[in-house]
């Protein structure tokens, strides 16, 4: 602040004070992800309906029925079947097919400051092998990259990047991607910076 006006740190003040009342903690951050997620119909079809074949069409075709309803106890049981909180079930189910666990990766400091940190949030997608035939694993990660990338619902605009994609352990006959992406973060009260 060397060599700036009174009034202009005044101004900084304010948009500080003003951003930190109005961002929300990393507990409805990560609710806020969550609930974009599971109201996206292309995501929730890709999480849903089978590869397309002989019998089946494609999964984004029109002809299927939609499945996002929030209405129906059927949409309930499958966002709770889809969607695990934490990095991964401790069993993986024969008949499951594709999963999505969102959780916290690292924290680490900025420039070795204890105020701000860089946060990494993590989407596990594990699926079984008989799905990898329409490249299910790609089409769920640039879904989910076009939901939270640059949204300025969660924490401004440019703020949630994409650092990276690593394939990972997975029980057998499934497949496993972990997708990162970071933000900035005040590490003493975990709001979210811009």
């Amino acid at each position: 602040f060397m060599g700036q006006s009174k009034k202009a740190i005044l101004k900084f003040d304010y948009r500080r004070r003003l951003f930190l009342l109005n961002n929300p903690s990393i507990i409805t951050f990560f609710d806020k992800i969550e609930e974009v997620l599971i109201k996206d119909e292309t995501l929730m079809r890709l999480l849903k309906y089978p590869p397309k074949d002989a019998t089946n069409p494609d999964p984004l075709d029109p002809v299927l029925p939609n499945v996002v309803d929030e209405f129906s106890d059927e949409y309930w049981n499958l966002v709770d079947e889809k969607f695990v909180k934490g990095s991964q079930k401790t069993e993986v189910e024969e008949d499951s097919t594709v999963i999505i666990c969102m959780y916290e990766g690292r924290n680490r400091p900025v420039l070795s400051s204890y105020i701000l940190s860089k946060q990494e949030i993590r989407f596990g997608i594990i699926i079984h092998e008989d799905y990898e035939v329409d490249r299910r694993i790609s089409r769920i990660s640039a879904r989910i990259a076009d939901l939270i990338s640059n949204r300025p619902e969660f924490v401004g605009y440019g703020a949630l990047r994409p650092v990276g994609k690593n394939p990972s352990s997975a029980p057998v006959d499934f497949r496993r991607q972990e997708d990162i992406y970071t933000y900035m973060t005040n590490s003493r009260d975990g709001h979210c910076r811009r």
